[in-house]
């Protein structure tokens, strides 16, 4: 991912909940540094919906948000009885230290 410079390419990616949520924040601010870099050389712009983007990797860096089953959030749609989910499940050593930081960070409100 850190190679891909096409905006669309990278839109795609960052939509994509099969992806890592780091690698998908990343994608998605290689996509608004281009929006924004062509706005200001004003060029035009890519054919990307930057609230539809906003929405895909929303909560992805929030502790809050985060599955602790999952790579991905809670936000995430739910699965249709028969499908694969598209998410990979965490090892069962990071859903442990997950659930034991919000169990600390909700003691402390």
């Amino acid at each position: 991912m850190h190679g891909l410079s096409d905006i669309g390419e990278l839109y795609a990616f960052a939509c994509d909940p099969r992806n890592v949520p780091e690698a998908r924040l990343f994608a998605e601010a290689k996509v608004i540094a281009g929006y924004q870099l062509a706005a200001s050389s004003r060029i035009e712009r890519p054919s990307v919906d930057l609230e539809l983007l906003a929405a895909h990797t929303a909560g992805l860096n929030s502790l809050h948000w985060m599955d602790p089953a999952r790579f991905g959030t809670i936000l995430a749609a739910p699965v249709r009885p028969g499908e694969r989910h598209s998410q990979d499940e965490r090892p069962p050593e990071f859903r442990a230290a997950l659930e034991a930081e919000l169990e600390r960070r909700n003691g402390r409100e």
